[in-house]
């Protein structure tokens, strides 16, 4: 995907961003369990931050800090198939679409390095990449501690 210039890649990465926002607030809506609800706000958040980042970055200001090394990856996603979410999805249906959504989302932020010569944009899109990264093992740990482990 070819963007013509800094200005026009921020702006697609943060209408990412705002949809993950809503993605993990519809599920919230969705969670049966007070702690799902918990931990999709938290992903809120999480994903609320990158728009303040992308924002910030866009307007010239100090990007913030995020996580610069990639967990080791468990592949989960590999396997699974991601449900469109639904008011009846599982904490499984929760987890797998997360998983999938994280993957699409680092995988956004590859394209988008790939395409720019920019230093302050390769540089942001490497830390979100990493960042997408570890949202993805957080969920893929906890399919694997909460899911797999109790079949």
């Amino acid at each position: 995907m070819a963007l013509a210039t800094f200005s026009e890649a921020l702006d697609f990465a943060i209408s990412r961003e705002k949809e993950a926002v809503a993605f993990y607030r519809d599920l919230q809506r969705i969670a049966k369990f007070a702690s799902q609800k918990e931990l999709m706000g938290e992903f809120e958040d999480m994903e609320r931050g990158h728009v303040t980042l992308l924002e910030g970055v866009k307007s010239n200001q100090e990007p913030a800090r995020l996580s610069t090394s990639i967990p080791s990856d468990l592949h989960l996603d590999d396997f699974l198939v991601s449900s469109p979410p639904t008011e009846d999805m599982t904490y499984q249906d929760i987890l797998i679409t997360a998983i999938k959504r994280e993957r699409k989302s680092a995988a956004l932020y590859t394209g988008l390095k790939a395409d720019t010569d920019d230093r302050t944009l390769i540089d942001v899109f490497s830390r979100l990449i990493v960042e997408e990264e570890n949202h993805k093992d957080y969920f893929q740990k906890l399919y694997d501690r909460d899911i797999q482990s109790a079949n």
